[in-house]
């Protein structure tokens, strides 16, 4: 996740600049220890700055190979077929906290004593929570949105964001895909518990997936199963095929909240990616479910941008004061949306 922007906190007399001056310490402190690391690079998302509030994207359908020329033939121009067409629109996402008049007047009246009353102790506690509870919900805002493209594709229940139909008109995972220069129909949807034969039936699902020309997708290098904290265990007796012992070549270590192994398995190399925002609550309600669990082609989805987080302005922290009731505000504000757009790089499975 990009980055906070504090420059838009000000001050208006000293005691006021004394109070900045600790905000933005705790802000800094808390933006790199929260322990609530992004995972969209994780899922082979690409971020893009936009400077509009809804657009619309495009997919080229792949290529075919040259035709053949005599020896004084022009050069044909190659045709660059359209796809099909999604938009996309910006949602924007804020809060505040408000900071008690008992600290404000401490920090107005501090001489730089190294006594601090326990009143003023607990005041700076609380101030100290209430920003951290301000940073991690602006990263679970990027985080969960993120997960919820994934979560809530196996059906259409919105326009845009997460829950909207692929380019093609059905949900992300679906049984009814569209390969545009046939309009024959592939899948990329299984509804199977995770298990050894069916993560073998997603892997050839997604190995035999096809682009918008008919052709076969370049197969992945490695393979990523993202599931859930819950169902970490089984999906590690899967890759290790039984044994006791990790088949893999070492452990990755990506962040505090994803976990990435690389397991030799079947004669594939798979990534295990342990999402630990599935099956987490939200102020929208739970984010997925224990049960799902997904395939991707990491690589390709980088390369089509199939996945896509687009940003207007990243997140900006303001301070000001309520005139009337003298009251300190501290608000972040930021305007972004996440969606996908080339289904045919993941196979899902919501395990019912």
């Amino acid at each position: 996740m990009a980055g906070f922007k504090t420059d838009t906190i000000y001050s208006e007399n000293e005691g006021a600049k004394l109070l900045q001056t600790t905000i933005l310490r705790i802000i800094d402190e808390q933006i790199f220890s929260a322990g609530l690391d992004p995972v969209a690079e994780s899922l082979g998302f690409v971020s893009e700055a936009v400077e509009l509030r809804d657009g619309t994207y495009t997919s080229m359908l792949g290529t075919l190979d040259l035709p053949t020329l005599g020896e004084f033939d022009e050069f044909p121009i190659i045709n660059k077929e359209q796809g099909f067409e999604k938009g996309y629109e910006l949602e924007r996402h804020g809060g505040a906290i408000a900071i008690s008049k008992t600290l404000r007047k401490w920090i107005e009246t501090y001489n730089g004593s190294d006594k601090v009353s326990p009143t003023v102790k607990t005041e700076l506690a609380k101030l100290t929570n209430d920003v951290q509870r301000l940073v991690n919900a602006a990263k679970l805002t990027r985080n969960n949105k993120i997960t919820n493209i994934l979560a809530n594709g196996f059906s259409v229940t919105k326009a845009f964001w997460p829950g909207s139909a692929s380019p093609d008109g059905v949900a992300l995972f679906s049984d009814n895909h569209i390969i545009k220069s046939t309009w024959e129909t592939q899948s990329n949807l299984v509804t199977w518990a995770l298990t050894q034969t069916t993560l073998e039936t997603a892997i050839e699902k997604l190995r035999n997936m096809r682009d918008g020309k008919g052709r076969k997708m370049r197969r992945a290098n490695t393979y990523t199963l993202i599931v859930s904290s819950e169902n970490e265990a089984n999906a590690r007796k899967i890759l290790n095929d039984g044994s006791n012992f990790a088949a893999s070549v070492g452990d990755v270590a990506v962040s505090n909240s994803v976990t990435a192994n690389i397991f030799k398995w079947d004669g594939f190399n798979i990534e295990l990616l342990v999402l630990d925002t599935l099956n987490q609550p939200s102020i929208d309600g739970t984010v997925g479910s224990a049960t799902m669990w997904f395939v991707l082609n990491k690589d390709a989805a980088r390369e089509l941008e199939a996945f896509r987080q687009l940003t207007l302005y990243n997140e900006e922290m303001d301070m000001y004061e309520d005139k009337k009731t003298k009251v300190l505000f501290i608000d972040v504000d930021v305007s972004f949306t996440a969606d996908h757009y080339q289904p045919e790089v993941i196979v899902g499975s919501t395990w019912l």
